[in-house]
């Protein structure tokens, strides 16, 4: 009997313990998915797309950019209703592409993506670098609560 309960609890153990890994799994697909609709917004020139995926309008975003004469680095932010306008009336046609979504899991609401981005602006190489997404997990799913990236000329 004893042995009955070892088992129903060592079953119930590590179900939870699958359903957790099962439930970072889907963490991390649906936040790859999200970063890839910034992308998609920012390459359709659809601004919905871009501002769906924060959790608010006036959400941080904050770049960096090293010049390539000086070898400074110039900082600038807007918002996400900033980048979104941007993006909506630009007269060029940006194409952004990840070259890797990485995601590291702070806890079941948290995490921190990382991504390595190239921009070729009207079918030229323009600037590429690092993006760095603050995420949380709400009732509408996973929004971004800040950005951070740095911007550096196109080198292959």
């Amino acid at each position: 009997m004893r042995n009955k309960g070892i088992v129903v609890v060592v079953t119930a153990l590590l179900t939870c313990l699958n359903l957790s890994a099962q439930s970072s799994i889907d963490d991390t697909d649906q936040l790859k998915e999200l970063i890839n609709s910034i992308s998609k917004g920012v390459n359709s020139q659809k601004s919905n797309l871009i501002l769906d995926a924060f959790i608010h309008p006036s959400a941080l975003i904050y770049s960096t950019f090293r010049g390539l004469s000086s070898g400074e680095y110039s900082k600038k932010s807007t918002t996400a209703q900033g980048l979104a306008d941007f993006v909506k009336n630009s007269e060029e046609k940006i194409n952004q592409e990840f070259d890797f979504i990485d995601v590291e899991m702070i806890d079941a609401g948290r995490a921190i993506v990382k991504t390595y981005y190239r921009v070729q602006i009207d079918g030229k190489k323009s600037h590429m670098g690092d993006e760095f997404y603050s995420v949380i997990k709400t009732k509408g799913g996973w929004k971004i609560i800040s950005l951070m990236f740095t911007m550096e000329l196109w080198s292959d």
